[in-house]
């Protein structure tokens, strides 16, 4: 379920801003940082299998979003991080902002499945979650 919320989300970011920040956040920006944790790690949570080995992880949502793991990229302060580089490259803030907006939203979104995400990663490594619906890339979750 959490991959349609993905597919949504960066619509309803942008229909949600205030009045005031309307044509001034980067539809890309949402965009971007809306997909880029999933960009970052997805990849090793299916793997590939190349003649008969397969290369990936055995405990896809452990890799995904947990500690030790690809979880890092599903946290806000991954997001901050991101935002900061992205910031200090182009210096351009409606791309910053619309990034940000998107990285949170997609890490929000993703506490609500059954495995989570590290909302206070470095300070924990908990995974948080309401379990609203299953994770979809384990039979685990």
């Amino acid at each position: 379920m959490s991959w349609a919320a993905h597919q949504f989300e960066v619509y309803a970011v942008q229909a949600h801003l205030p009045k005031k920040m309307r044509g001034k956040i980067s539809f890309f920006g949402i965009y971007l940082g809306d997909f880029f944790p999933d960009f970052l790690s997805k990849f090793w949570v299916y793997g590939i299998t190349i003649n008969g080995k397969h290369y990936g992880s055995s405990i896809p949502h452990q890799w995904h979003r947990g500690w030790p793991g690809m979880g890092v990229t599903h946290t806000l302060f991954a997001g901050i991080t991101f935002t900061l580089a992205f910031w200090l490259w182009r210096r351009n803030r409606a791309f910053a902002v619309g990034f940000l907006l998107g990285y949170a939203a997609h890490a929000l979104t993703d506490v609500n499945d059954s495995v989570g995400s590290m909302l206070l990663f470095p300070i924990l490594t908990t995974n948080w979650t309401l379990q609203t619906w299953a994770y979809s890339a384990s039979s685990e979750g």
